[in-house]
C-alpha cells in the first residue's frame, strides 16, 4: 500500500511504470491528496509484475491531474476528481468504478478498454469506448462534447445516456446499446469509411421519440 495523504503531492515526471509486487497480496495506491502526471508525453502505467500477480489499483478520493501525456489505470475506485488536460489522455485498462462524489473534468481524452461502472451520474467531455469497453451501472452518463462508441463496445445498466445539445455521439461501427438515450445534440451512425449500425433494444428513448 502507498498512501498519498490529503497533504501529499505525488508528481510523476517520466513514463516509468507503477508496478505491483510479486505474490498474491493486492497492491493498492489510495490517494487522498494530489497525484499529477506532468513533463513527459509518454505513458505512465499501473501494471502487474507478472500475471496472475495483482497489479496496483488506484483508489482516489483526492485529485488525479493528468496535465501532460497519458495515464493508464489498472482498476480501482474514484470518489474524487479526475482532471484530464487538453492533449492528455486517461485510459481505463481494467475494470474501474466511479462512486458518489466522483467528477471528471478537462478537455483531454478518456478511453475505456474494460468495464467502467457508474454508481453515480457522470459528465465527460471527450470519451472513447473501445471495442472491448463497457459502460455499466445505475449512474447517468452525459456526453458534453464527443462520445465515440467503437466496434462492439457495450452500453448497458440502469443509467441513461444523455447527449447534450452541443455534443456529438459518434457510432461508426456496431456497439450494443441497452441504455435509455436522450439526444439533444448530434448522433452519427456510420462514417465516411463505411456503413454503421447500432444494436439498440426496442423501447429506448431518443429525444421525445420512443423507438
Amino acid at each position: 500500500v502507498f498512501n498519498n495523504l490529503a497533504t501529499g503531492t505525488f508528481t510523476i515526471e517520466n513514463s516509468a511504470d507503477l508496478q505491483g509486487g510479486a505474490g498474491t497480496t493486492p497492491n493498492v495506491f489510495p490517494n487522498y491528496g494530489l497525484v499529477r502526471k506532468t513533463n513527459n508525453v509518454n505513458n505512465t502505467q499501473f501494471s502487474q509484475d507478472a500475471s496472475p500477480n495483482p497489479g496496483p489499483v488506484f483508489n482516489n478520493s483526492g485529485m488525479l491531474d493528468v496535465a501532460t501525456g497519458r495515464m493508464l489505470l489498472l482498476g480501482g475506485t474514484n470518489t474524487g476528481e479526475f482532471n484530464v488536460a487538453p492533449g492528455a489522455r486517461l485510459e481505463y485498462q481494467a475494470n474501474y468504478t466511479h462512486n458518489l462524489g466522483a467528477d471528471v473534468t478537462g478537455a483531454g481524452t478518456n478511453i475505456v478498454d474494460a468495464t467502467l461502472f457508474l454508481n453515480t451520474a457522470l459528465s465527460i467531455s471527450n470519451l472513447t469506448v473501445a471495442t472491448t469497453g463497457i459502460i455499466d451501472g445505475p449512474g447517468d452518463l452525459t456526453d458534453l462534447n464527443l462520445l465515440a462508441a467503437i466496434g462492439s463496445s457495450t452500453f448497458r445498466g440502469a443509467g441513461a445516456l444523455i447527449v447534450n445539445s452541443n455534443a456529438t455521439f459518434s457510432v461508426p461501427n456496431g456497439p450494443s446499446l441497452s441504455r435509455n438515450v436522450t439526444n439533444s445534440g448530434l448522433t452519427l451512425i456510420g462514417s465516411t469509411l463505411g456503413p454503421g449500425s447500432a444494436k439498440a433494444l426496442i423501447g429506448q428513448k431518443v429525444g421525445s421519440q420512443v423507438l
